[in-house]
């Protein structure tokens, strides 16, 4: 087929015109304005199925909204019921003047405090039935027997930390054994007057007060009459003191110097603990002689009369808020002075 020839010619103006060539150009142009007009459209038509999209999406998040609104879950029931039983609806009447009889006087009539506790919450409850199923688990055999494994680590650094002599019956060897070296304690009334024909009632290895304290405190790292800590000096947080405080009660104050039904039979279930332990550490040392129970008995009665001296003493002179602040060459200077006395006294009855 042949093509249409060009036309060529000029215009009013005199310049040469090519009439083909204009006419491809406007077609181009046409052609280029659709493809902006379809590309255009598509774009609106994306828009509009996107934002029908996340309308439905949102009229869906409000609907399941309206939904959740209903406590229908376990752990909502849950917790609901738990609040209801707390509830007092018998002051209901009386809700606006007396709000926290009405939201937790019924936990109170079903959750009395003990007389053993000092007080009674909730958060104690849960983090009491929390310690009660942790020792559950802990306590229960173990499954995954490899001893790389955690859970074989785990319960087994459990049960060699607990003062448990029936489960583990080397409990007390490595207490026995600092006892008896001769580099630290060296011996004691429980173990040495186990000799035969040895006095019960005196020590066959004296010791003067100093030892015995630095014993308890530096080689067996325990606390006596008094526990030492650093703290922050209150006129000057820049500067820590150290600082001496009371320490080594096993009991409340009112369970050593009080008559009533309550401390007395603590103090007796006291020392039949403290018996018990020491014929247990008696026996884990191979002490079986006969005097055994009498030595315990009196170590018991030391250990109650030391600690209740102390009670005694803490009760007369309650400890301040505001501590009593010294130095070391004050501390020394009155030792001296006390050491002093005390040798002057001696020489004046001589």
């Amino acid at each position: 087929m042949r093509s249409i020839p060009e036309i060529i010619g000029l215009d009013e103006k005199g310049v040469v015109v090519n009439a083909g060539r204009n006419r491809t150009i406007s077609g181009r142009v046409w052609f280029g304005t659709l493809i902006f007009l379809g590309v255009l459209s598509l774009a609106l038509i994306i828009t509009v199925i996107v934002q029908a999209r996340n309308h439905a999406k949102y009229d869906n998040t409000n609907k399941n909204k309206n939904e959740n609104d209903v406590c229908l879950t376990q752990g909502c029931i849950s917790a609901a019921t738990h609040q209801l039983r707390s509830i007092d609806s018998a002051v209901s009447s009386n809700l606006c003047k007396d709000f926290y009889t009405y939201a937790c006087g019924g936990w109170q009539k079903t959750h009395p405090i003990q007389s053993f506790d000092v007080e009674r919450t909730i958060l104690g409850d849960i983090i009491d039935r929390r310690d009660t199923e942790i020792e559950r688990l802990l306590d229960s055999p173990i499954i995954r027997s490899n001893q790389r494994s955690w859970e074989y680590k785990v319960k087994t650094y459990y049960t060699e930390c607990r003062d448990d002599y029936i489960r583990v019956n080397n409990t007390a060897s490595y207490m026995i054994a600092l006892i008896q070296d001769p580099a630290t304690v060296n011996g004691w009334y429980m173990f040495d007057n186990s000799a035969e024909n040895a006095s019960q009632e005196f020590l066959v290895k004296n010791e003067t007060l100093y030892q015995q304290m630095s014993h308890i405190h530096g080689d067996l790292g325990n606390l006596a009459v008094f526990g030492i800590r650093t703290r922050f000096d209150e006129d000057d947080p820049t500067i820590k003191r150290l600082e001496f405080y009371p320490a080594a009660l096993s009991m409340e104050l009112s369970d050593y110097l009080d008559d009533d039904p309550i401390s007395i039979p603590r103090r007796e279930a006291f020392q039949i603990y403290i018996t018990d332990i020491m014929k247990l550490l008696a026996k884990d040392a191979g002490i079986t002689d006969m005097n055994v129970e009498i030595r315990a008995a009196t170590v018991a009665g030391d250990v109650f009369s030391v600690e209740r001296f102390l009670a005694d003493s803490l009760r007369r002179n309650p400890t301040s808020s505001v501590p009593r602040t010294t130095n070391l060459q004050e501390i020394s200077t009155q030792f001296s002075v006390k050491a002093k006395q005390k040798v002057m006294k001696e020489i004046y009855m001589l």
